[in-house]
């Protein structure tokens, strides 16, 4: 497995292989103090996602989703894949302690594993959400992206 892969190169990989006509996906989203790496957001607008990449520090990818929890429908992370039955399952068992999704990369075997799917987080601040909501929206207009 290729472990001197820079996160910039998770995210192009993930946005390759999870092209969709479903969702839009938003690069570095400004919330609070920090960006998130990538939201991925309904067509209809009706869910927001929350996506933290890291190459190997999935405790600090999983802190940082969990300090966006009050703006976002779902939380989620994506990491490499790791090479440990053991590694895999600890963070398996956090991402299910906490509700978050979990995604694993493996770009030399050119794949990408929605492991575990996230739970919808009931704990939102209305007022933020909307202004992140207008905030895409308005990227999504003035980018084009799909």
């Amino acid at each position: 497995m290729k472990t001197n892969v820079a996160e910039k190169e998770i995210v192009n990989f993930f946005l390759r292989y999870y092209e969709s006509n479903k969702f839009y996906f938003i690069e570095e989203v400004p919330v609070f103090v920090q960006s998130v790496d990538v939201v991925k957001v309904s067509k209809k607008f009706r869910t927001i996602t929350a996506i933290e990449f890291k190459t190997n520090k999935w405790e600090k990818a999983i802190q940082q989703v969990l300090a966006e929890a009050l703006v976002f429908d779902y939380l989620e992370i994506s990491i490499l894949q790791p090479k440990r039955t053991t590694t895999c399952q600890r963070i398996e068992e956090k991402c299910q302690q906490y509700g978050i999704g979990l995604y694993y990369v493996n770009i030399e075997e050119n794949k990408v594993v929605h492991r575990i799917k996230p739970v919808r987080n009931k704990g939102l601040w209305p007022t933020q959400r909307k202004a992140t909501k207008k905030y895409l929206e308005e990227r999504i207009k003035n980018d084009g992206k799909n």
